[in-house]
């Protein structure tokens, strides 16, 4: 069985002028000079099911600046050659992230954390014989760290 600990990269295409470039990125950071909300879709991951572990036990974490607004969303799928049709939400799966949220400092950005206010992180067990897992984050201020997973 190959790592037991993955990060998600997702892929962000930039608009400069009429040319876009896309690249595979750890975290998606909402993009310079756009407005409204953005959503970025992971690449796939293999989890557990795919190499047929009998426990289904995964872990994940995101960790987001302190002044993230949007949403994280943890998506599932049993299928070995998945077809955006065969993925589902998982229960649970679903972080929400508004000023109410513990720890959101409007005044920190990527890099601007003030003393004693650094990034937040939010943890989920869930259990599931999925083969392939996903993160789907939709923006409209802040920036998504990093998402990371183990099984």
């Amino acid at each position: 069985m190959s790592s037991t600990s993955k990060t998600y990269k997702f892929v962000v295409t930039t608009g400069i002028g009429t040319t876009a470039t896309s690249a595979a990125a750890a975290y998606p950071v909402y993009p310079i000079g756009v407005t409204g909300p953005q959503t970025f879709v992971s690449f796939q991951e293999k989890a557990a099911g795919y190499y047929g572990t009998t426990t289904g036990k995964h872990t994940l974490t995101v960790t987001t600046t302190p002044n993230f607004l949007g949403t994280v969303l943890l998506q599932g799928t049993v299928a070995m050659d998945p077809a955006e049709a065969d993925w589902f939400n998982v229960t649970d799966g679903l972080f929400t992230y508004t000023e109410a949220h513990p720890g959101y400092n409007a005044g920190s950005g990527l890099g601007q954390s003030p003393i004693g206010q650094g990034n937040r992180t939010d943890y989920l067990n869930f259990t599931g014989q999925f083969t392939y897992t996903r993160a789907v984050v939709t923006s409209t201020q802040g920036a998504v760290m990093f998402i990371n997973f183990n099984y």
